[in-house]
């Protein structure tokens, strides 16, 4: 049970953390943002609903199955391959058409290295036969690093888009609604 309820704040956690801005705001700039930097900001927001998609099913299926060794390695497993997904759709992407770009890249590819880590971590205790309790230790503990990691890349997001282009991009982009709004 523990466990789910804190999918279930990781997946709110990304929604939040993916598209900072609501599709209402409107902003100066949105004429000069790029269709290019659009592109990456709809990516971006896609990878975010793939993988809230997978932490949802893993949450759904340990409800489903209650707390056991083999239900939490199939959730563990599916969060871990989520996770791979989610670090080489967003490596894919490249960096966005802004004067921050490359700043924007880094911060976006830190955070990918963060999350594949702390997945790998949960599945090599999952996987060594450690205590089921262990693991859901294991697996607050990484969670809570996650949501440290989302945070910090977040505000970093915000003071490198000084011009306002990420945030427009992002309430411009069709797959970020889905990510706000789901």
């Amino acid at each position: 049970m523990r466990y789910a309820a804190l999918l279930a704040a990781a997946a709110l956690l990304l929604a939040a953390a993916g598209c900072g801005g609501s599709s209402s705001s409107t902003s100066t700039t949105t004429a000069t943002v790029t269709s290019a930097t659009v592109t990456w900001a709809d990516g971006m927001c896609t990878a975010l609903v793939h993988y809230r998609s997978a932490l949802r099913s893993a949450r759904t299926s340990i409800r489903a199955n209650g707390v056991s060794k083999a239900s939490l390695q199939k959730a563990v497993e599916g969060v871990r391959t989520a996770t791979k997904s989610f670090v080489e759709d967003v490596r894919g992407l490249g960096a966005p058409q802004t004067s921050a770009g490359k700043s924007a890249q880094q911060a976006v590819s830190h955070l990918s290295e963060q999350l594949q880590t702390e997945a790998n971590s949960v599945r090599a205790v999952a996987s060594n036969g450690t205590p089921t309790l262990s693991v859901v230790s294991t697996i607050q503990t990484a969670l809570a690093h996650a949501k440290s990691e989302f945070a910090s890349t977040v505000e970093q997001l915000k003071t490198l888009d000084a011009k306002g282009d990420l945030k427009d991009a992002f309430a411009q982009a069709p797959a970020c609604a889905n990510a706000v709004g789901s």
